[in-house]
């Protein structure tokens, strides 16, 4: 039987990938954090960045 593989991604909903370098202490948080929630650090972090985003606005 062949495999099916994971179906393809709208453009929109495509994530991009970036190496981000985080002093210790900041890192140690967003993984207690992240952990906290059960989420990722990368699900943590967007969800942070996309709050601040939105009081800039």
């Amino acid at each position: 039987m062949a495999r099916m593989g994971r179906p393809p991604k709208a453009e929109g909903e495509k994530k991009e990938r970036e190496s981000i370098y985080f002093d210790k202490d900041i890192i140690e948080w967003l993984r207690e954090k992240a952990a906290k929630e059960d989420r990722t650090v990368s699900v943590e972090l967007n969800r942070i960045l996309r709050r601040l985003k939105e009081q800039e606005g």
